[in-house]
């Protein structure tokens, strides 16, 4: 390879790799709790529940100003958690470490550990990264680490009794259609059609992160190798919206998606953002946050995204 190959091929990568900035307003959000926020729960645009964890101890924390300020219910959890969710009449549900799963009666003030007697094979111990309830008796965890073994961890009594499903294959997340529930992660799109019972489809071989419903026929799924693809309620590809990364395209990471009326966002590692305001027609994609990673997002409103990264920390994104 001769002299002007190589300084070719530096400077396609140095272009490549630069980062151009979204101009988006936002505020940083400081807590009193240093760990990293994994997830979110919204019950109201001001009603917030956001979970997390660092060295083997959980916490969860409440807003109730639209995350504004956030107060800490409770830190007395062994192990890291990575989802919840909260019902209106206080119940709910957080996802930890090792397939671990804990449950609250009293709107997160108090947790209690779920031993599944029955035992979850050891090579499905996993965090369980994402929580989806289709009703108050059927939920589902969606679970997995280091690019290896996935579970959905599923109940349909309520949480009085959950039952594994395993794959090959890390999941992050979770969603509903009219056509029943679809699952997807590490190379792998799942489908639940009929039952709860899961199966690999074929899809786009991406390492997906997250998934969201724009309307009962479109959904939209992100990946951390920079992917947005439009599916419709089957999980089939409609469109590539932000197209993976490659040799000569920037390093472009998405962790987390979501979706409110005409509005998505997705967010992910070293503050990387894309926004579209009309349902996925188009999108603009940037850096802002202060390059900070981002691990959750939800839209409160029509107007406002909240952000959730490491350190205890929060954003409120002006998105109009």
């Amino acid at each position: 390879m001769n002299r002007c190959t190589v300084l070719f091929l530096v400077a396609l990568l140095c272009f490549s790799c630069k980062k151009e900035k979204l101009d988006l307003p936002y505020e940083v959000i400081q807590t009193d709790t240093s760990v990293d926020i994994n997830n979110l729960c919204c019950t109201s645009s001001d009603t917030i529940y956001a979970c997390g964890g660092k060295q083997g101890k959980g916490v969860v924390l409440k807003s109730v100003d639209g995350g504004r300020s956030w107060n800490i219910l409770s830190n007395s959890f062994n192990y890291n958690l990575y989802s919840i969710i909260i019902f209106p009449n206080g119940s709910g549900y957080a996802g930890a470490d090792s397939s671990h799963v804990y449950t609250t009666t009293d709107g997160g003030l108090t947790w209690s550990l779920y031993f599944d007697w029955t035992g979850i094979p050891f090579q499905y111990h996993c965090p369980l990264r994402n929580v989806y309830f289709a009703n108050a008796d059927t939920g589902f965890f969606a679970g997995g680490h280091f690019f290896d073994r996935g579970i959905i961890y599923y109940t349909t009594d309520g949480g009085v009794n959950w039952h594994t499903q395993g794959f090959e294959h890390e999941l992050r997340a979770i969603c509903q259609t009219k056509e029943g529930f679809i699952s997807a992660g590490y190379g792998a799109l799942l489908t639940a059609f009929s039952s709860t019972t899961f199966s690999l489809i074929d899809g786009e071989n991406d390492f997906y992160t997250g998934l969201t419903i724009v309307n009962p026929d479109k959904v939209f799924a992100c990946s951390y190798n920079g992917g947005l693809y439009e599916m419709d309620r089957k999980a089939t590809l409609i469109k590539t919206h932000h197209k993976p990364n490659n040799v000569i395209s920037s390093r472009e990471h998405f962790l987390c998606i979501d979706a409110r009326n005409e509005n998505i966002i997705a967010c992910g590692l070293s503050g990387i953002v894309s926004m579209s305001t009309n349902a996925g027609e188009s999108f603009d994609t940037g850096y802002s946050l202060n390059q900070n990673r981002v691990n959750a997002v939800k839209l409160l409103n029509d107007s406002i995204a909240l952000a959730a990264g490491d350190a205890g920390r929060f954003f409120r994104i002006k998105i109009k």
